[in-house]
């Protein structure tokens, strides 16, 4: 059976059924600590931005790379490719370890500091392969849909 990839369009979809997993609680959660512990009220703005950074970054970003990776060296795929019908395995069709899935997570955020062309560059790849994907050999495939 032939390896069909998964578009830009349905790994941008998978994300973003990914994201509201995470977004919306931890945005709650800064909100609240925000609200409820004001940090630095006389000091500048700049600082207080800084601190909500670190919480958020602790609260949201990274136990969402490590849900991410875990989930998908476990099972493949997230709550939002599943739903897209898409599968996260290495080039040779094997499930991806947890150090390699971890190390592509951390590669997707390069991606967005490269004003997202690591993302980009998976509309021109033969496989369909983004810079996350090539750096660790990792394919996204479309799977059936009866799962």
């Amino acid at each position: 059976m032939e390896k069909t990839y998964g578009s830009a369009w349905r790994r941008l979809a998978a994300f973003l059924l990914d994201s509201l997993i995470w977004v919306i609680p931890t945005f709650v959660i800064v909100a609240i600590f925000d609200w409820r512990y004001p940090i630095l009220e006389n000091d500048e703005a700049s600082v207080k931005d800084f601190v909500l950074a670190i919480i958020y970054f602790f609260l949201g970003t990274l136990p969402a790379m490590l849900y991410v990776a875990w989930i998908e060296s476990k099972r493949g795929y997230t709550f939002g490719k599943k739903i897209m019908h898409i599968n996260v395995q290495k080039i040779s069709g094997e499930k991806m370890t947890f150090k390699r899935a971890f190390a592509r997570q951390c590669l997707k955020h390069v991606s967005f500091g490269l004003y997202y062309i690591g993302f980009l560059i998976g509309f021109f790849t033969e496989k369909k392969q983004m810079l996350h994907d090539l750096c660790v050999e990792a394919v996204v495939v479309n799977r059936k849909k009866d799962f």
